[in-house]
């Protein structure tokens, strides 16, 4: 399901396994693919990973979908101070 797909890569990317936990989160995105807390949770393991332009690019995109403000917030936030310093 992708409570447990999302769940086993919440526990890889707390123990720094990113690209299993990226594995795990894509497979629950194929579930369910406008769950913006997965999409979200992939940009972060794509920051973490140093792909900024996929972070950015998901992030950007999420903007557009979330309509929790407080969510939107934290997204452009990241943003600014995460990951558009780090691309050219």
């Amino acid at each position: 399901s992708k409570y447990g797909y999302s769940n086993k890569a919440g526990l890889l990317y707390q123990d720094e396994k990113d690209e299993e936990a990226l594995t795990y989160y894509q497979k629950a995105q194929k579930i369910s693919p406008n769950d913006t807390l997965i999409a979200f949770n992939i940009a972060m393991v794509y920051k973490n990973l140093k792909d900024y332009a996929k972070s950015k690019k998901i992030l950007e995109t999420l903007l557009t979908q979330v309509k929790d403000l407080s969510f939107s917030n934290e997204i452009k936030t990241i943003l600014v101070q995460e990951i558009n310093p780090k691309l050219p």
